[in-house]
């Protein structure tokens, strides 16, 4: 039994001070720790100062403080700033827990640290286009391990927001393509560009995907005149498996029409001086190549060969209404004998044997000498399986013996097309002419037949080259 109190008691227990409290009546004490660390955990919940040795907490100054939390999205993460209401830095804490929520989902513990006071931290396990949200509360923990947390903050919400950057294009025609330049604005992400273009029902149909990033060009040779070629871009960007666009540019649209114009040739270095020609242009001004997309060459009454030896090729023009429309070159091999001036074709051969011997195919005769149009020579008769790669491979140079040798498919032409007593100008110009000097591949030894004869496309075939070649 205790003797009466005296005006303040102080109750000690396992050497610790437990509480101090004002003045109360004498009570019978009989070994009953428990109830009362349970009667000052009790008046701990309304604020007063308590200590414990143990498993004990020691608080001083109230309850633990109120954390305070903000979210901001810095590009592909979130920044997190964590502190506390409570001026006193450290006071009633040892960290923090955060707590992290993806869409409606279930709150997770995200992140839990020593820190005190003011700290952020970078979230980086988000994915764009996904909502999250973030509480935070202090807690403390004693020196037994035993932790006390406190009230959760607010929470915070953060959409992860994707800005893909916008596309800038300019389309304009070269030759017979569109030429398209595009770039993109600065800000945002990209991976790549996306090209569509109108189809003839005016439909969109993505045409291309440039896995490329900046400035960048596109060309489109599948074009159309007949109707203006119309295109947009948008870029795109790739994250978390997932392709994200931006939005579309302004259509553009570029008309590729191809045009007859008239041209009288005043440059006197050419073999075609003083004539008119009618030739085709692009839009962008340049000369069409190869007309007969656009003129039908069959439709001529005459025609004309103008065989340039110092150029080593042929020009073959349609003759309408005393103008002259180029319709195709030839690439050609004539000989230091072939002869310069007016010739017409005197005779026309399927076969013929040259000098060599050896024979040559769709054979033209344009002087009495026994000059001839043919193809490159085969070394048995009629075989086309024979031919010379080496005189073939020689094609574009002087090399014949007077002879105008050609690919198969020229010399077919112009037995095809110029009849007995057509035209042939045999000329050194180095002036004008409507055409480039073709350029042609080069054969392998093996390759003993001419790819442009058509009676040997069985070969390229069993062979699987040129158009045969996957």
């Amino acid at each position: 039994m205790f003797s009466k109190l005296k005006k303040a008691v102080t109750l000690i227990l396992a050497g610790a001070v437990l509480l101090t409290v004002p003045q109360v009546p004498a009570f019978a004490y009989t070994d009953a720790p428990t109830r009362e660390v349970k009667s000052v955990k009790a008046s701990a919940a309304s604020g007063s100062s308590i200590a414990a040795s143990g498993s004990a907490i020691a608080v001083t100054g109230g309850s633990i403080v109120r954390a305070h939390i903000s979210a901001k999205q810095d590009n592909k993460s979130v920044r997190l700033t964590v502190s506390h209401t409570d001026g006193k830095t450290g006071n009633h804490i040892t960290g923090y827990q955060i707590y992290k929520k993806t869409g409606s989902g279930k709150w997770q513990l995200y992140k839990e640290n020593t820190k005190r006071g003011t700290f952020t931290v970078k979230d980086t396990k988000v994915k764009y286009k996904k909502s999250y949200s973030y509480r935070a509360r202090a807690y403390y923990k004693d020196e037994s391990g035993k932790t006390v947390s406190g009230k959760y903050s607010s929470s915070v919400h953060v959409k992860i927001g994707l800005t893909v950057s916008k596309a800038v294009i300019s389309a304009k025609p070269v030759k017979a393509d569109v030429k398209l330049t595009i770039s993109h604005k600065k800000a945002g992400k990209i991976s790549g560009y996306a090209v569509y273009k109108k189809n003839k029902s005016g439909k969109w149909v993505r045409r291309a995907t440039l896995k490329k990033t900046g400035k960048t060009s596109y060309t489109d040779t599948n074009t159309t005149s007949r109707r203006k070629n119309t295109y947009r871009v948008r870029t795109y960007y790739k994250a978390d498996g997932k392709t994200y666009y931006g939005a579309y540019t302004k259509s553009v649209s570029v008309k590729v029409a191809v045009s007859p114009v008239t041209k009288k040739i005043t440059d006197k270095k050419s073999a075609v001086y003083g004539k008119t020609l009618v030739l085709y242009q692009y839009a962008d001004g340049s000369m069409v190549e190869d007309p007969t997309k656009y003129v039908d060459e069959d439709s001529f009454q005459k025609y004309v060969m103008y065989v340039n030896k110092a150029k080593q090729y042929v020009t073959a023009y349609g003759v309408r209404d005393g103008k002259l429309y180029p319709l195709r070159a030839f690439i050609c091999s004539p000989g230091y004998a072939t002869p310069v001036g007016t010739h017409h074709i005197l005779a026309q051969m399927r076969w013929h044997e040259l000098m060599g011997p050896c024979w040559g195919q769709w054979c033209s005769k344009v002087a009495s000498n026994g000059i001839y149009f043919h193809s490159i020579f085969s070394s048995q008769h009629n075989s086309n399986n024979t031919m010379s790669v080496r005189g073939y491979n020689n094609l574009g140079t002087t090399c014949s013996h007077g002879c105008i040798r050609l690919q198969a498919g020229s010399a077919k032409w112009i037995y095809d097309h110029c009849k007995v007593g057509t035209t042939v100008e045999i000329t050194n110009s180095t002036g004008y002419e409507p055409f480039s000097k073709p350029v042609i591949e080069k054969l392998p030894s093996w390759h003993t037949w001419d790819p442009t004869d058509p009676t040997a496309q069985k070969y390229c075939k069993a062979h699987k080259c040129h158009k045969y070649a996957k």
